[in-house]
């Protein structure tokens, strides 16, 4: 055998092995096809978002596999399909009978029920006394309970489905829905359908879904990968937080309202834990900041209030320490003239109901893990 031959052998070997790892990867991909049917519902058909053209498929996703994904609405049956534990999953309802509960997807989705339940008495029984104050949840249809993002990040995916309730007439259920209530931010829950479809929601569709009059009504699956935080969301939700009837509701829960317009004071926000190092790399942010602005009195609040980090601008600018639970943190800080915020959507959401404050700075931080959401006309970007 020539080397001509040779090399042209050791190329047949290597398409052949090309050929069978991609055959590899179409069997893994039905298999994730699969286990999304058995989450999601069975599969019907998608929506290119860029080219608005209406795809009609069959039940896997091969005819995908030529667009980007992320460009896609997906379409889902609605309560046809048992999953993976062997049951049919209902949309979220306080009310469900015992015979619909889906005791094993319930435990399942809560990973700290686990050890504990192991029979569908059991869980039933912790749903009805637990489950529904912890606001707890069995399917990630038209509720935001799954999500395990703090405060900052429930309000914007609870924004979003509080819009597509009403567009939709959705029946909905909100995480820290009480909680937001005591803010005086109050979500739709006067929904009253569940359609016959689900959506799958992602950070490139959200917006589309609002904005678009054209889409058929459907339930919407959010999942633990959304978050709504772009530019063009905050522009949408600070159109409606300007109406009177929202913005009033607001101000009339807030125990502080004395304070609005009626104070020189300035506010420091500073988020250390989880991202600790990130903020500590803002140091000279806050210090120049104190530095030069002139004002009555400082209070500062943080979710590490005894690290050197906030003792030592404490101790240098006399500032007074403000130990609140979550709501009341929002309703003074809210309150005062000057804000200097941190780069986290708790801090983002102090400043984004300051409805009367002069001056609301932030950080220009390359390392920020949000989108850009403090990109407001009269918010006022610190450079480092």
């Amino acid at each position: 055998m020539n080397i001509m031959e040779k090399e042209e052998d050791k190329e047949k070997e290597e398409e052949k092995e090309e050929d069978k790892e991609k055959e590899e990867d179409k069997e893994k991909e039905k298999e994730k096809d699969k286990e999304k049917e058995k989450d999601y519902g069975k599969f019907i058909y998608f929506i290119y978002v860029e080219s608005q053209n209406k795809f009609i498929t069959n039940t896997n996703y091969n005819s995908l596999q030529e667009y980007n994904i992320n460009e896609c609405i997906l379409y889902f049956e609605y309560n046809h399909n048992k999953n993976e534990y062997g049951e049919i999953v209902p949309s979220l309802n306080y009310q469900i009978n015992s015979e619909h509960f889906p005791w094993k997807t319930y435990i399942n989705m809560n990973n700290d029920l686990k050890p504990v339940l192991t029979t569908k008495a059991q869980a039933l029984f912790h749903w009805k006394n637990h489950g529904i104050n912890e606001e707890r949840t069995y399917t990630y249809l038209n509720n935001t309970c799954a999500h395990q993002g703090r405060l900052g990040n429930i309000f914007f995916i609870n924004m979003f489905l509080h819009i597509m309730s009403f567009k939709y007439d959705l029946q909905c259920y909100y995480k820290l829905f009480k909680k937001f209530n005591k803010l005086g931010v109050y979500f739709n829950n006067k929904g009253t359908k569940t359609h016959s479809s689900n959506c799958l929601v992602t950070e490139y569709n959200f917006l589309h879904l609002i904005l678009n009059k054209s889409i058929t009504p459907c339930n919407l699956i959010l999942n633990t990968n959304i978050y709504c935080q772009t530019k063009e969301f905050c522009q949408i939700l600070a159109a409606y937080f300007k109406k009177d009837i929202v913005r009033n509701k607001i101000i009339d829960k807030n125990k502080y309202k004395y304070r609005y317009d009626n104070n020189n004071d300035v506010f420091v926000h500073i988020r250390l834990g989880d991202v600790s190092e990130i903020t500590k790399q803002s140091v000279t942010y806050y210090d120049r900041l104190l530095s030069t602005l002139k004002y009555t009195n400082g209070y500062i609040s943080s979710d590490s209030i005894d690290d050197h980090f906030c003792v030592d601008l404490i101790n240098k600018y006399k500032l007074q320490a403000i130990n609140y639970d979550e709501i009341s943190t929002i309703m003074f800080g809210s309150t005062c003239n000057t804000l200097i915020l941190s780069g986290g959507t708790f801090s983002w959401l102090i400043g984004f109901l300051a409805f009367y404050s002069k001056n609301i700075h932030y950080p220009d931080n390359e390392n920020n893990w949000n989108g850009d959401i403090f990109s407001f006309s009269n918010w006022i970007k610190i450079i480092s």
